[in-house]
């Protein structure tokens, strides 16, 4: 039985036949998965040879997530008590709630002045960039919006972090949960808003993963360039998805789950569909960087099929 680094950095698994052990270790805290009890035991054994452990049993808490357990196996991950401790430190326990974590007119509002306190802009950003990537997509997008003003916010900025707070308050037990299964489909959601950036006229990809129903990864980052019309900045988002889609195939290889293949890819542009199943380049798409067209590559080896599904069933999703 041997250690081998497993592509979900930094963490190793052990193999021997049937059985795998994952170790997940972020500095001193280890958190240990298995698929055959024995297995436990002999890992427990072999780090005590080495250091000094102590087991906490099934795992309640990690790295600020408290993690419930479902009957099925399954696990509902929350961040209420990093949601409360939020509120404290932003001083607004006693606030109003929100409905949804940004105005759709936020980009389009006016600067106003400088925030007089950017230091305390940045340390809510942080705590809300942790719950934003670790348990709640739901605040994503704001707080990438957020997220770039760190250096100079202004009154407006602050005032769509508050919002994001008061959102947060009012939904502080909702959690991510995540399911139990050996097999089952990987689905992903596309989009992107043309040039929503109004300072460089950059777009911002949104991507969603769903294992069996369930969401297990996503993102919302602004484009590394202009996209010159929105089947590009599309095209530019689908490639994004289809780097973590090749990492998610490598990982569920090495876990031993099995996923149905051509993952179904959902994008809301039909020109994009079209020039990803297109080997040939015309007059008003050579200018697309070479470097997304593995989007093609990923179509042709039958890793992900895309469908088109209308925008406004992609945004009730």
């Amino acid at each position: 039985m041997g250690f081998q680094r497993c592509v979900a950095d930094p963490c190793v698994y052990i193999k021997q036949g049937k059985d795998i052990s994952y170790c997940l270790v972020y500095v001193d805290d280890i958190l240990y998965m298995h698929n055959n009890e024995r297995e436990e035991q002999e890992c427990a054994s072999g780090l005590k040879r080495y250091m000094q452990t102590k087991c906490l049993g099934p795992v309640q808490e990690y790295l600020g997530m408290h993690v419930i357990h479902d009957n099925n196996g399954g696990f509902i991950l929350h961040q209420g008590s990093k949601i409360e401790q939020l509120l404290a430190d932003s001083k607004m326990a006693d606030c109003n709630e929100m409905k949804t974590p940004m105005s759709v007119s936020f980009q389009n509002e006016t600067e106003g002045d400088y925030f007089t306190d950017p230091d305390l802009y940045r340390q809510i950003i942080g705590k809300l960039q942790y719950l934003a990537k670790v348990t709640r997509p739901d605040i994503a997008n704001a707080v990438s919006i957020l997220c770039r003003k760190v250096d100079k916010p202004t009154e407006k900025d602050w005032r769509g972090v508050k919002r994001v707070v008061r959102y947060l308050k009012g939904t502080v037990n909702y959690g991510l949960a995540l399911s139990a299964v050996a097999t089952g489909n990987l689905a992903c959601y596309v989009d992107a808003d043309h040039a929503g950036d109004k300072n460089n006229r950059k777009s911002t990809a949104g991507v969603l993963i769903m294992f069996h129903g369930y969401t297990i990864d996503w993102f919302s980052r602004k484009q590394t360039l202009v996209a010159t019309s929105s089947t590009e900045a599309e095209y530019i988002s689908l490639s994004m998805a289809c780097h973590k889609l090749n990492w998610y195939e490598l990982l569920m290889e090495e876990a031993q789950i099995k996923i149905q293949k051509p993952i179904r890819v959902y994008e809301d542009n039909q020109s994009c569909i079209r020039l990803a199943e297109s080997e040939a380049n015309n007059r008003r798409t050579k200018h697309v960087s070479v470097r997304f067209h593995h989007v093609r590559d990923c179509v042709q080896s039958k890793l992900i099929k895309l469908i088109y599904v209308n925008t406004k069933d992609a945004d009730a999703c």
